[in-house]
């Protein structure tokens, strides 16, 4: 079986309609180790943001559905209809974790 490895070190839930509406718009960085999660989302943009992001669409049972890589500023993702919550990371976290589609995320401690 693959061996667990930590994708981020700390993780942000934009769990009401402000902080799902802000985002990470106008912030000028993320946090290498960082994460920022959005339930009930299944299409995401990078609108009015300073940098690039790396991004991981999950189902209902954190199974990895589509990833995408150096997502930069002021792009649309695709709708994919299979994701329930999307992750959104500091891009380059997506290369050094090596999450493929199909792989169970776990969040907690």
């Amino acid at each position: 079986s693959k061996s667990d490895s930590q994708i981020a070190a700390s993780l942000r839930f934009a769990d009401n309609y402000f902080l799902k509406l802000k985002g990470l718009m106008f912030d000028q960085s993320m946090q290498q180790g960082s994460a920022l999660f959005f339930d009930n989302t299944r299409c995401i943009h990078t609108c009015f943001m300073n940098f690039a992001i790396d991004t991981i669409f999950v189902d209902k049972n954190m199974k990895v559905q589509r990833t995408f890589e150096n997502m930069k500023p002021w792009r649309l993702s695709p709708l994919v209809w299979r994701a329930s919550s999307v992750i959104e990371l500091p891009a380059g976290t997506l290369k050094a974790s090596k999450v493929d589609i199909g792989d169970e995320l776990y969040v907690g401690d």
